[in-house]
């Protein structure tokens, strides 16, 4: 049987260097430019499609729905309610907390890529 997992991806501007930021969070700014997220408010994640935006505005794609591979920041568990945290990586968020989505996958340490169902909650 095939499985369907339908996602969104979007292409925006970003005037930041975002060339090893793939698999990141990233929030538009007022600007109308994306950003690396460092706090719960997420807008989507850098797919591998990055680019360097620092001297001139550079065009990135960024998924907003579906199942999205991310950059772990620390360990949790598969089924956890992830955040954005330092670098837009992601960790295990709490009560109150404004949440990216549901992990997928496991992460064991900072720098795994795993999966996230892109479910954007308050934990």
């Amino acid at each position: 049987m095939a499985e369907f997992n339908p996602t969104l991806v979007l292409t925006f501007k970003t005037d930041e260097d975002l060339s090893s930021s793939a698999y990141r969070c990233v929030v538009l700014g007022s600007d109308g430019l994306m950003g690396i997220a460092t706090s719960d408010i997420i807008h989507g994640v850098t797919t591998d499609n990055v680019a360097d935006g620092s001297s001139t505005e550079a065009a990135i794609s960024v998924q907003v729905l579906g199942v999205a591979k991310c950059e772990a920041g620390a360990s949790f568990l598969a089924g956890a309610t992830v955040k954005a945290t330092t670098g837009g990586k992601i960790t295990g968020s709490s009560g109150g907390d404004l949440s990216l989505g549901i992990a997928l996958d496991a992460a064991g340490a900072d720098g795994d890529i795993v999966s996230v169902l892109i479910a954007r909650h308050e934990a």
